[in-house]
């Protein structure tokens, strides 16, 4: 298969490192430091910075 860019390598070779860095923790590890740093910066809970509305209003029973 084509289409990763140069910098990055071989299919197998970029897989192996995404595979390694989910076993030892590195992705774990990047995404705490992520919403650590969104808590700290005030971030609503949007990704894309958009506002987020909570449901205020409660599903009819049945």
């Amino acid at each position: 298969m084509d289409g990763l860019p140069g910098h990055v390598g071989t299919w197998k070779g970029a897989n192996n490192r995404l595979r390694k860095w989910a076993a030892d923790g590195t992705w774990e590890q990047g995404f705490t430091a992520l919403l650590a740093q969104a808590d700290a910066d005030g971030a609503n809970g949007s990704t894309d910075g958009s506002p987020r509305r909570r449901h205020t209003e409660r599903a009819p029973r049945a």
